[in-house]
């Protein structure tokens, strides 16, 4: 399964390709990725993790 998260500033999900527009999403479950793709200022491409939104690897 491929997926696309976009996230604001303080890890919260903005766009999550696996949900219809509008629907509420989770924080990134993994802030620690985040805060260094926000330092670094690049696109970050993480291992495979179980998701809040859906459950599932």
């Amino acid at each position: 399964m491929d997926n696309v998260i976009l996230s604001d500033l303080v890890g919260q999900q903005r766009i999550n390709t696996r949900r219809l527009a509008g629907e509420p999403l989770p924080p990134l479950g993994d802030p620690e990725l985040a805060d260094h793709a926000i330092a670094t200022r690049r696109t970050l491409v993480s291992d495979l993790f179980i998701g809040r939104v859906l459950n599932v690897r």
